[in-house]
Parts: structure tokens; sequence; C-alpha cells
């Protein structure tokens, strides 16, 4: 009987090991975050996570502080932003980070939605506004219409959401990785406008040979909510998990928290901006 006993008793503390360790493994997100620098969620572009720079800007504050509130690990690994959709798409990782709301990017991974099946705005990540940016005085932009001269082409990140918009403008649309490299095909006038994040462009326009050339169009083209978008495998596995991240964001953007982040952040970049100038 006392055999039996230890027997059983060594099997329930396997068991019970098994669970412990399965819990401290859901407590575990792998997330990929984007390579490139942009700035201020991404201050410097850098895939090796051994960079000193590697974790700095709002987005790596905004997982250090979801780590404190739900007790949980949460890992970023840098990729290109199309690779990031792409394994996130296949289940390779478990969510990325800055996915702006498509209703064609649903098949590639799960949003916070409301009752109605709408993106939930309250539970985003973070914000951001697209910019256009000319050199031709023909380019012109009211808020509704932009209009480029005939036969010229604008440009975007590769794999933006602001491809999308501007496509809806019916103007021809290239799109490329690096934001310098953007802002040379402004120059060199192989595009006639480009489109992304204000500090993504301004080192590069700054080194551009006449930055003062390049105009920064009014108004935004649009604002740019972004989302923690988890795959759709991890989702089916960790639904209270995943919507706890979620709650947790809410909660972080309702505390002024997200905005004290943001203030700091701009502070210091608009700082060295004007050291250079």
């Amino acid at each position: 009987m006392g055999k039996m006993v230890k027997i059983l008793s060594g099997v329930l503390l396997v068991l019970l090991s098994a669970v412990t360790l399965a819990d401290e493994a859901k407590k575990e997100i792998t997330v990929c975050a984007i390579s490139v620098a942009n700035p201020p969620f991404y201050l410097h572009a850098t895939e090796d996570p051994t960079h000193e720079d590697y974790a700095k800007g709002v987005a790596f504050d905004l997982m250090a502080d979801l780590e404190s509130r739900l007790d949980i690990k949460i890992k970023v690994k840098r990729n290109p932003w199309k690779r990031c959709l792409l394994l996130v798409e296949k289940g390779e990782i478990d969510g990325v980070l800055g996915a702006s709301y498509l209703a064609e990017r649903r098949t590639i991974g799960r949003y916070p939605l409301t009752a109605n099946d709408e993106p939930d705005y309250s539970k985003l990540l973070y914000s951001s506004d697209y910019w256009l940016y000319a050199i031709d005085p023909k380019v012109t932009w009211d808020g509704k219409q932009l209009i480029i001269p005939e036969g010229t082409q604008a440009g975007t990140g590769l794999g933006f959401s602001a491809a999308k918009l501007l496509a809806k403008q019916n103007v021809p649309v290239v799109e490329e990785f690096y934001p310098q490299r953007l802002v040379e095909l402004l120059v060199n006038k192989r595009v006639s406008v480009i489109a992304g994040y204000t500090y993504q462009f301004a080192n590069a326009i700054a080194q551009s040979p006449f930055p003062e050339a390049i105009i920064r169009l009014t108004p935004p083209l649009q604002q740019d909510d972004m989302f923690l978008m988890f795959s759709h495998q991890f989702y089916n596995q960790q639904q209270p998990l995943a919507e706890s991240v979620w709650s947790a964001l809410a909660d972080i953007h309702r505390s002024g928290q997200y905005e004290a982040t943001m203030r700091d952040y701009l502070l210091q970049l608009n700082n060295v901006q004007s050291a250079k100038n």
C-alpha cells in the first residue's frame, strides 16, 4: 500500500509539474516588430538583438509595461515588415507590433474587436500620422484628393498600409524598404510624392542635397492607428491571454501613461533635431 501511495504521489507530482510548465509557457509571448527605424516607436534600425540600440523606443516601453501589469514575458524579434506579416500569418510568431487595420489583413491575424465585429480602437497599440512630402509644386493635396503630374508615381514603405491609401487616389505606387531610398527617389524625381511618418524621413531629408525644397503637405494623409495583432493560431490557443494584453493596452491609454511616454520621447527627438540645426 505504501509503495502504491508513493507511486501515485510521484505521478501526481509529474502531472502538477507539467501543468505548471504549461502555465509558464503560456505566459511567454513572442512578437515581431519592424527592423527599420520609426521614431519614436523604434529609435534605431537593427535586426541584431545584441545591438545596444535594439530595444529603444515607445514600443519597447509599452511591452515592458505589459510585462509588469500581466506578469508575462514578451520577446521582440525585429524583421522587415512584410516578413513580420508573413510570420504571423503562418503562425510562426505569436503577434506583430504596429499593424494598421485593413479588412484583408483579418485573414492574416486577429485584431481586438468590438461586439459588432469592428476594430476596437480603445485597445490600439500606438498611433501616428501618414504625411505626404513633395518637391514639385504641381503636386497638390487638399485632404481629399491627391493630384500628381501625369506619368509620375508615388512612393511609400514596403508593405505599408499607405500603399493602399495612395492607390485609392488612383496614383501608381512604388514601395521601398528604406525611408532613405524613398527620399532619394523624390530628390532624383523618380517619384513626385512620398508617404510616411515624419521622424522616419527626418534624417534622410536633412541629409539630402536641398532639404528646404522638400515640403510636407497638409493635412496628414491619414491618422494611422496601429494594433498588436496576434496570429490566429495563438489567439485560438491563448484567447484569455490575448484579450488580457489588449485590455491592458486600453488601460495604459486610459491612464495617460501612453501620452506621457510619447511626450518624453518626442521631447528627446525634438532636442536632437534642434541640436542638428
